[in-house]
């Protein structure tokens, strides 16, 4: 009687730790939404003065997700940057909203989870005031580029994790207005590289 009651206890332990090393420890299922701040590098070869002396910027990103299953996600992210940080300037900003397909790595009993991405991102360049020839000027300019990244996520809770990562944008320009007229100068070329951290709360099985 005493092995049958032993027996029977050390199944019960067996099983209560195994259900618990199983437990649901984070989740990329389903909607969510994210917080980062971000450091900018840039470059251009049309560019080149201005990449030089503005070579980084910081900036904020909000990233909307909903994710098919634990393994794919879409999102939606619109990043902000600053590069007026060493020179006077108006303003002098680059932006990217962007639509990726995103893979997050690991399993949902573990807290790490890493991730790859791509898709498309519109980016937008902004600069004033800009001295040419003998007029001070303004640029905007927008185009369509390939995004791409990865990084990971850290789980605090099941649904809040601290997000990691570094995404980079490559393409041209085909919206280039100075003083809101179209310039007649070709295609400028622009990449951009972010490092991003930030909060990630996912809003399944609250």
């Amino acid at each position: 009687m005493k092995k049958i009651i032993l027996t029977l206890f050390l199944f019960a332990s067996f099983s209560g730790f195994s259900q618990k090393s199983l437990e649901m420890k984070s989740t990329t299922e389903g909607l969510s939404i994210g917080l980062t701040g971000n450091y900018l590098g840039w470059s251009s070869q049309y560019f080149s003065v201005l990449d030089q002396e503005e070579p980084s910027g910081a900036g904020l990103g909000l990233q909307l997700g909903y994710g098919i299953n634990e393994r794919l996600e879409i999102l939606a992210r619109y990043d902000l940057s600053s590069l007026a940080l060493i020179n006077e300037w108006d303003f002098f900003n680059f932006n990217n909203l962007s639509g990726v397909i995103r893979f997050n790595f690991g399993s949902t009993t573990g807290r790490f989870r890493p991730f790859l991405e791509a898709g498309a991102s519109q980016s937008r360049l902004q600069m004033s005031p800009i001295q040419l020839g003998n007029d001070i000027v303004e640029y905007r300019l927008k185009g369509i580029g390939l995004t791409y990244g990865g990084g990971f996520n850290v789980f605090l809770t099941r649904n809040l994790s601290f997000e990691l990562g570094a995404s980079g944008v490559s393409g041209k320009f085909n919206s280039f207005l100075i003083d809101g007229i179209e310039a007649n100068d070709g295609k400028p070329d622009a990449a951009n590289f972010r490092i991003k951290a930030g909060i990630r709360f996912a809003f399944k099985n609250l």
